[in-house]
């Protein structure tokens, strides 16, 4: 069995953190910018945080939501490369991969938000339809650029098979 590379696992999800992040954030920005002022003041609701104040644009102001959601992205992104490089011998890793990363970082958020009903019922379906929808689809993104970073070459793979059994 192969060890796992850790300097490249950190890359991997590094990469893949980075662009789950960037991905929700054109979604949030440009597809669906009325999502993100639910998603904000649903998260200032969770984190016990004053109303949101408004800016000039009447859209929410909100720092520490922003910032939850892109630490949420970068975490999809370690937990998407960790599980690549865990799912060595599991075909379709990239898939099985991106899901695992999502159900570990996304779907308890979409549990909070309907748990404690920080959405009107009445968009909480569609909202969270949405959510789950680009999030998966950022997963799989992101797990796919982190995984072209953590794949190893099969010479490099018998190269350190050959290098472990001779040590061992």
């Amino acid at each position: 069995m192969k060890k796992i590379s850790r300097p490249r696992v950190f890359l991997a999800g590094l990469l893949g953190g980075i662009a789950i992040a960037f991905i929700e954030y054109l979604m949030d920005t440009f597809v669906s910018p009325d999502r993100w002022d639910v998603a904000a003041v649903a998260l200032n609701k969770l984190l016990a945080i004053a109303p949101p104040t408004v800016n000039a644009a009447s859209k929410p102001n909100t720092v520490i939501a922003i910032a939850l959601l892109q630490v949420v992205g970068l975490a999809a992104g370690f937990a998407a490369g960790r599980f690549y490089a865990a799912f060595s011998r599991l075909r379709p890793r990239l898939l099985l991969a991106a899901i695992t990363g999502w159900t570990v970082t996304y779907a308890p958020v979409c549990v909070v938000i309907l748990w404690w009903k920080l959405v009107p019922a009445e968009r909480a379906v569609s909202y969270l339809a949405l959510f789950a929808g680009s999030s998966l689809a950022a997963s799989l993104v992101g797990t796919a650029l982190g995984g072209w970073i953590y794949k190893e070459s099969e010479a490099a793979s018998q190269r350190a098979a050959a290098r472990a059994t001779e040590q061992g």
